[in-house]
């Protein structure tokens, strides 16, 4: 009998019972219908996870991933059994999580990068989340690349709060990338102005996946420093993706 039984199929089941010999009651044939029910969907689910040629503990949580949520419990119960038996047993359920938002956040970023490789793929404000300092700072130099300009990067330890030199028309910019979750400061304000100085720029910016608090803005007014906020930043990539 299928998941979707209804109540008329338990009554015709009772009834198939009891013309057998046997006496069950109503709460036990359902009992022993679901728990048949639930050990077919765990074999379905042990399966699917199984598929292929599996050599190691990433392989197996690759598949999980293929088929499954992380947030989906009794997936995560058979993912454990499996890896246990196969002796990659982790601490808790809490790590498996772990390791398996690792895994989504590395597949995240290589389909990114998949995108960021092609001139025609649309690039979302938000796949930018998903990348740490280093590889935001990338896709701002493509980014400005694209707009015309002359990049330099400036991997150095002491980069003085310039991620980027920018040149376009004669005219040099130093540029602070951020890749933010919060509210960026004044601190990233008064590092661009510092900046300028050192690397001889005309201008100073700061760009942002995320935005700014007031007394950033305030100060960015007051020193001609351009903040490009989310939305500025969604702007250029409209415009120049």
């Amino acid at each position: 009998m299928g998941e979707n039984y209804t109540v008329d199929d338990l009554s015709k089941l009772e009834l198939l019972i009891r013309a057998r010999g046997l006496k069950l009651t109503r709460g036990t044939v359902r009992y022993f219908i679901d728990k048949e029910i639930k050990c077919n969907r765990l074999e379905n689910i042990r399966a699917k996870i199984l598929l292929g040629d599996l050599q190691n503990t990433e392989d197996i949580l690759h598949s999980y991933l293929n088929h499954f949520r992380t947030e989906d419990s009794e997936a995560l119960d058979v993912l454990g059994e499996i890896l246990q038996v196969r002796n990659f047993s982790f601490p808790s359920t809490a790590d498996l999580k772990l390791a398996l938002n690792d895994i989504e956040r590395e597949i995240e970023l290589r389909n990114f990068e998949q995108r960021l490789a092609s001139e025609n793929d649309l690039i979302r404000i938000e796949d930018l989340d998903y990348l740490d300092g280093y590889e935001f700072e990338d896709f701002l130099k493509n980014l400005f690349l694209k707009m015309g300009c002359q990049v330099e990067q400036t991997r150095l330890s002491g980069d003085q709060g310039a991620d980027l030199v920018v040149v376009k028309f004669g005219e040099k910019t130093v540029i602070q990338a951020k890749r933010f979750q919060g509210n960026v400061g004044n601190s990233a304000v008064q590092e661009i102005m510092a900046a300028i100085s050192l690397y001889k720029a005309h201008t100073g910016m700061v760009v942002t996946n995320s935005y700014y608090t007031s007394s950033a803005k305030e100060l960015a007014l007051a020193n001609n420093i351009e903040l490009v906020d989310r939305q500025g930043l969604e702007e250029l990539i409209n415009k120049y993706w």
